[in-house]
């Protein structure tokens, strides 16, 4: 890893982005509103319709500090993302949503913290969700620690391992010197890709963790993260590909295993895991129960008021700081 020098690291910005000019142009607002600018904002797009060119093009003549890579065909998101790094020469970089938005401090907290620990991969926060369907936020908290701290890849195993978590990927900061080295988000995940690289920065080099939310991530009830529970090949399809590229790879299989990742968590998760011979290696008691308790958690939390959700996440977050 590059050493620190004093000198704050350049930050760049990639947004994959396909027929979705209506949310756009708020991300491309709150990116412009940050208390550090990005040297770099390249947006990718990945085979919008002519009317979705056109209406771009008409957002993009008010952000001329905007890059445009136009790709001749539809290669997804995690693959937008990829031909958007090779345009990137910034020493930070993070993958945005055209649908979500940052908060202002973003790219300052970040950076500052990440400058700091040369030797750490990337930086996340606390994640804060806004339901579009019922216009309410939930802000979650972690909890690992109550101020901006640097995990190495032994305490980031074991937190994992403790208080399992995914990482808001539309607010992590990527050092791209590793994004780089470990070949860019893997296509063939598709909605896991991001998440995935998450991991593998958070063992790979140790990953800082800053107590407050940095970035609004939007679900939608139509949106596809949603869809996509319900489409029972899908899930086992991707299942699938996961342990395919884990199992290849000696340095993620013991450490994923022994986390318990999981593209999602669920009782047919267990039940493909259990009862498929060529995937029974992956069980472990730790991967069951989080499987158990996130499906029992999915059924409660459907029917739940947005106050009880928040008190749980609180409350899990307490739990998770006396752990850590």
């Amino acid at each position: 890893m590059k050493p620190f020098d004093g000198k704050p690291c350049s930050v760049g910005v990639i947004i994959p982005f396909k027929d979705s000019s209506d949310e756009l142009e708020k991300q491309l607002r709150s990116i412009r509103a940050q208390a550090k600018s990005a040297e770099q904002i390249v947006l990718v797009d990945d085979g919008s319709s002519p009317a979705e060119k056109a209406r771009l093009a008409e957002i993009l003549r008010s952000f001329p500090e905007v890059s445009l890579l136009t790709l001749a065909e539809n290669v997804g998101a995690g693959g937008a993302c990829n031909k958007g790094l090779e345009a990137i020469s910034t020493e930070y970089v993070c993958f945005l949503s055209a649908n979500d938005w940052t908060l202002p401090n973003f790219f300052e907290i970040s950076s500052s913290t990440l400058d700091g620990h040369p030797r750490c991969s990337v930086c996340i926060c606390d994640p804060y969700i806004f339901y579009e369907g019922n216009r309410k936020y939930l802000r979650s908290c972690l909890g690992l620690s109550p101020a901006a701290t640097y995990f190495n890849e032994a305490e980031a195993l074991g937190i994992l391992q403790r208080s399992y978590f995914t990482a808001q990927t539309n607010s992590a900061l990527f050092r791209t010197e590793f994004v780089r080295g470990a070949g860019g988000m893997p296509t063939e995940l598709q909605s896991f890709a991001d998440c995935f690289l998450v991991f593998n920065a958070m063992l790979s080099g140790g990953f800082c963790y800053i107590p407050e939310p940095l970035g609004v991530y939007v679900e939608r009830p139509q949106g596809y993260s949603l869809s996509y529970r319900r489409d029972k090949i899908a899930k086992r399809r991707l299942l699938q590909r996961y342990l395919n590229i884990i199992e290849a790879d000696t340095n993620l299989k013991d450490r994923f295993r022994s986390i318990g990742v999981c593209p999602t968590h669920d009782l047919q998760a267990l039940w493909e895991i259990t009862w498929r011979g060529d995937a029974r290696w992956y069980l472990t008691a730790r991967l069951a129960r989080r499987c158990i308790v996130y499906s029992v958690w999915g059924l409660i939390r459907d029917y739940s008021p947005m106050f009880f959700r928040n008190r749980v996440r609180h409350v899990m977050g307490f739990f998770a700081q006396r752990r850590s």
